[in-house]
């Protein structure tokens, strides 16, 4: 199993964040990025606003997703014994964004829909290739879901960005 370092996640995150904000920007959204530390641990990274919509956000940058078509839903975190709630179930931000990097893809998806296709794939009505996860960090693990991009997609899909 491969154990990730944070500060190296981190660091390709806030890549991530740079390379979403800017096509969003380019696309033109207004991109009004969050440095309050409160609203961080919401987990809102950005406002992004258009003449017609206004959206909380929370962007995720995943390059495994690029290799394996899955992207990794984190629905807890256990750090020194102790479990907290993952990002999939933490944030706040309407939507999730995926960024990944192999694809140079952006996809958008809808935080409460990806929250109640876990629900129904739990509870026996959705039939899906979903598989439950880990993820080792060094001071912790995170546990979750490993879902097909066009699972995802189909159940969850706001927009899709292609990147340069």
């Amino acid at each position: 199993m491969t154990v990730y370092d944070f500060k190296t996640q981190l660091a390709k995150g806030k890549i991530g964040e740079h390379v979403v904000f800017k096509a969003l920007t380019d696309l033109g959204w207004d991109v009004i990025t969050v440095d309050d530390l409160f609203m961080q641990s919401w987990g809102i990274d950005a406002i992004i606003k258009s003449d017609q919509q206004c959206f909380s956000v929370e962007v995720k940058t995943d390059e495994k997703a690029g290799h394996t078509g899955n992207i990794f839903l984190e629905s807890k975190v256990i750090s020194d014994g102790e479990q907290k709630l993952g990002n999939l179930f933490k944030t706040t931000a309407q939507l999730m964004m995926y960024y990944i990097p192999p694809k140079k893809l952006v996809i958008g998806l809808n935080t409460l829909s990806l929250r109640n296709m876990i629900k129904d794939w739990q509870d026996g009505v959705l039939q899906e290739n979903i598989t439950r996860a880990t993820a080792q960090n060094t001071s912790w693990r995170g546990e979750g879901f490993l879902v097909p991009i066009k699972t995802a997609v189909a159940h969850a899909w706001e927009w899709s960005i292609h990147v340069r």
